[in-house]
């Protein structure tokens, strides 16, 4: 197991996770003008918490990546990280987690702690959930129950409702890049979910996301008529290449929002 490997198993040569992971804490933070300190610590949080995400998402599905085209070159796919070593590099993680998430208050552990199980099981549910993207829109967006419980104030849950509905949105765009291979292999996804009506339905999330965050910050809906009109415009869930980008681009869009909730409450 090479320092490449390592890297590749929890997908540092793809950081837009992390971004995604980070952008739904950093809207709580400007919500409630947080100092910079927690901003740091957060996406240190985001950059651990997604690496140890992936490792136990390869460990569940090393078998169904090593079949499936876009995911067959990950490292235990392919065999280059044995179980064993990527649980050991998992338990680092998982330590190094434990350390940032004991320099919040006690409540904020509680409610980062209560989501660890949600992080195991989360890969199970392709296999069990016509619409696992539910199950990880829960998940992924918890940090913006962490940093109301680490400022010690109350749950913004429509700013949750809004990070829940984006990440829909994203991830069923996604899952478009593996229809073919998840219909064959008998996994559950929402591209397969709504089929030929995928397009409109990733498209009302994201206009819905925008519709929620748009309540309390309205410039919010100037970025989401041009978001929505140019994914309407460009992009095509048979495209590859297309779907790629567009997932990508989230991280930039998540960037733009937090900006305008930041400059909102000044």
């Amino acid at each position: 197991m090479t320092p490449r490997d390592v890297a590749h198993l929890v997908r540092l040569n793809k950081p837009v996770g992390i971004f995604l992971l980070f952008w739904p804490c950093a809207f709580a933070l400007a919500f409630f003008q947080a100092p910079l300190f927690f901003y740091g610590l957060f996406f240190l949080g985001a950059l651990v918490m997604r690496s140890a995400g992936c490792i136990i998402n390869d460990l569940w599905d090393m078998r169904i990546d090593a079949d499936v085209a876009r995911t067959r070159d990950r490292p235990l796919a392919s065999g280059k990280v044995t179980p064993f070593q990527a649980l050991c590099v998992l338990a680092i993680f998982l330590l190094m987690g434990l350390w940032i998430l004991r320099q919040l208050p006690f409540a904020a552990i509680v409610v980062g702690l209560a989501t660890l199980p949600l992080v195991v099981l989360y890969p199970l549910a392709k296999r069990f959930v016509v619409w696992p993207q539910v199950v990880l829109a829960l998940t992924f967006n918890a940090g913006v129950l962490v940093a109301a419980a680490t400022l010690g104030q109350p749950v913004p849950w429509l700013l949750y409702a809004a990070c829940v509905v984006w990440t829909l949105a994203y991830d069923t765009l996604y899952a478009c890049q593996d229809r073919v291979d998840d219909a064959r292999l008998h996994i559950h996804s929402g591209a397969l979910l709504f089929g030929d009506s995928v397009k409109p339905v990733v498209m009302g999330l994201y206009g819905l996301a925008f519709l929620l965050w748009g309540s309390f910050v309205p410039w919010v809906m100037l970025l989401g008529v041009g978001w929505c009109g140019a994914l309407g415009w460009l992009w095509s869930p048979e495209r590859f290449e297309a779907t790629q980008r567009w997932f990508h681009a989230n991280g930039w869009l998540g960037a733009g929002v937090a900006g305008m909730i930041l400059l909102a409450g000044r």
